[in-house]
């Protein structure tokens, strides 16, 4: 009896000693994982002159829905750049749009009202932005600059026209 007493606490200690070895071979892997995956960006970084390229961005239409108004229709290329934020510039009236911005007070979507959640325009999609300019001084020209996510750089400097009736 002892001859397989010992048997089977040798063949437990093979046991521990291969399942700590095991977990010590994944926490290292972890370990280095999370030391290089932060050296390594899995995804290319989008310069501006690249986005400006692509043609991504496009003021459609501005015009004065009425005098306190602008309506500013904006369509978006296919690419998927990540933007994080539009600014519309109407000659140092500044709307700066973050992505999912929460209770937007001087902007809404067409059909929509102040102080709803306004959104990013998303990849391949048309959005009208209504702008409420009371008692602002505002020149013909609207200027829409583009934020790409994780860059502090405004890209692109799109101008249109604003037309006097929409």
């Amino acid at each position: 009896m002892s001859h397989r007493l010992y048997f089977y606490k040798n063949a437990e200690s093979n046991l521990v000693a291969i399942v700590t070895l095991i977990f010590l071979a994944i926490v290292s892997i972890g370990i280095f994982w999370t030391f290089v995956s932060n050296e390594i960006n899995l995804s290319p970084k989008i310069s501006c002159s690249d986005f400006e390229l692509s043609n991504n961005i496009k003021i459609l239409n501005a015009c004065y829905l009425n005098e306190n108004e602008i309506l500013v229709s904006v369509e978006r290329g296919l690419e998927g750049y990540e933007i994080s934020s539009l600014q519309f510039n109407f000659d140092g009236f500044k709307f700066l749009l973050k992505d999912k911005s929460l209770g937007c007070s001087d902007v809404r979507e067409l059909n929509s009202d102040y102080g709803r959640a306004c959104e990013v325009i998303s990849a391949g999609m048309k959005k009208d932005y209504v702008f409420n300019v009371a008692g602002e001084d505002i020149s013909k020209n609207i200027f829409v600059g583009v934020y790409l996510k994780d860059s502090d750089d405004m890209c692109g400097d799109f101008q249109k026209e604003i037309s006097a009736n929409c």
